[in-house]
């Protein structure tokens, strides 16, 4: 009986994070629609080989690895993490939010199942040279603590005329114990050139999402005082703040059709091609 309960609260919480009432909907929608016409667009640069590899860095849960595989039609896919960052950032989640552990954390949070397939340092990875035709990382160098070295291992390890794609935040709030760096595209250009990489694509998410992940991570963190670790508080502020998140991310997806301009983006997404 329990059991069946709990899967239907997970159940109605995976509807809920598909509307407008979930704080962050607009901002998961706007990335998962880039990080598709990213995918897309990659595909149509290659010729797809049965024995192409893929190497994902920062690979946590491997969410995409089936999507990569279909998608690029890729032969084998290596996800990589980092323990320590993974030890000690889930150690400051749980000081700064008591029950993530908890069935409430998995439906605020969703579980949490790290199983990369090799863990290793960004700075020094575990590969020969030139062992893969594609390396990606998602939301994953802005944690990186020297981004230039962690770029020179990638070029490394990638093959020539192979493609390095990925995603970084831009105009984000800090967040976990490991916020390092953010790059502009002009940055990711540069610190790229330097290491044989040329940039063929760059996409961006809207304005509007900007607006709207900033706004609604504020009324999160002060409003429903997630980070402080009082159920009650939470709850309570949770059912207010709902009925102001559908009004911001509704109107900050009108916003993401009126007005467009990368120099605010929340998210750059970028293909670049090695070349020797």
């Amino acid at each position: 009986m329990l059991k069946n309960i709990k899967r239907g609260i997970l159940s109605l919480a995976r509807l809920y994070v598909k509307t407008p009432f979930y704080p962050h909907w607009l901002e998961f929608m706007d990335v998962d629609k880039k990080i598709n016409i990213l995918l897309d667009a990659l595909s149509e640069e290659i010729k797809k080989d049965n024995q192409s590899r893929l190497l994902e860095i920062g690979c946590g849960n491997k969410t995409k690895k089936q999507m990569l595989h279909d998608k690029l039609g890729i032969s084998s896919y290596h996800g990589l993490d980092y323990p320590a960052w993974i030890n000690d950032n889930f150690e400051a989640s749980i000081k700064q939010v008591p029950f993530k552990s908890s069935f409430l954390g998995d439906v605020l949070f969703g579980r949490l199942n790290y199983q990369p397939d090799i863990w290793g340092d960004t700075h020094f990875l575990p590969f020969t040279n030139e062992s893969f035709d594609f390396i990606c990382h998602f939301e994953t160098m802005e944690h990186v603590t020297i981004i230039d070295k962690a770029f020179s291992e990638v070029s490394r390890c990638l093959k020539n005329e192979g493609f390095m794609f990925f995603s970084m935040p831009f105009v984000y709030q800090e967040h976990t114990n490991y916020d390092i760096s953010r790059l502009t595209r002009q940055g990711a250009d540069s610190l790229c050139k330097k290491h044989g990489l040329v940039k063929i694509k760059c996409f961006e998410t809207g304005f509007g999402t900007t607006l709207s992940q900033l706004c609604n991570s504020f009324l999160i963190k002060h409003m429903v005082g997630l980070y402080q670790g009082n159920k009650l508080r939470v709850i309570a502020g949770a059912l207010i703040a709902s009925f102001i998140f559908p009004i911001i991310n509704v109107m900050c997806l009108i916003i993401n059709y009126t007005w467009k301009d990368p120099a605010y983006a929340n998210h750059f997404f970028f293909i670049f091609q090695k070349k020797v």
